[in-house]
């Protein structure tokens, strides 16, 4: 028999003090700064979730292209609103 996982996840703030890991890992660093950013659009965060998007994400994306597309979808959850 397996040993349960008991794996968490991890967040900006587990390695807010350790930037040299996000400067070795842009994928890594975008991915999270994606998903606090579709927690802020979860919360209903309208403004904060542009804001982060313009200061974070958007120069991560100018700087690597390749995560553009990825960009463009998130932002388009802007557009829905969650069900009540």
């Amino acid at each position: 028999p397996r040993a349960p996982c008991r794996a968490r996840s991890l967040t900006l703030a587990d390695i807010d003090d350790d930037k040299q890991i996000l400067d070795l890992d842009p994928s890594l660093h975008f991915h999270l700064l994606q998903q606090h950013l579709i927690e802020l659009i979860r919360a209903g965060e309208v403004g904060h979730a542009l804001a982060f998007a313009q200061h974070e994400l958007a120069p991560l994306a100018e700087e690597h292209p390749r995560f553009l597309k990825e960009l463009e979808r998130t932002m388009a959850l802007l557009a829905f609103e969650l069900p009540v």
